[in-house]
């Protein structure tokens, strides 16, 4: 799963959790390490829609 690949628990709202792309970026780079160099987390104030 890709909870046990990243080692994070997600959320019951599993497309909440996804929006951002920081598990996604997390889950690519076990699957090819270093396929994405930076990954930015967006601030806890920035609105997600």
């Amino acid at each position: 799963t890709v909870e046990s690949r990243v080692k994070v628990t997600l959320p019951d709202d599993i497309s909440y959790a996804l929006s951002d792309g920081v598990v996604l970026c997390h889950f690519i780079n076990q699957i090819r390490p270093r396929a994405v160099q930076s990954i930015h987390v967006p601030s806890q104030a920035v609105v997600r829609i």
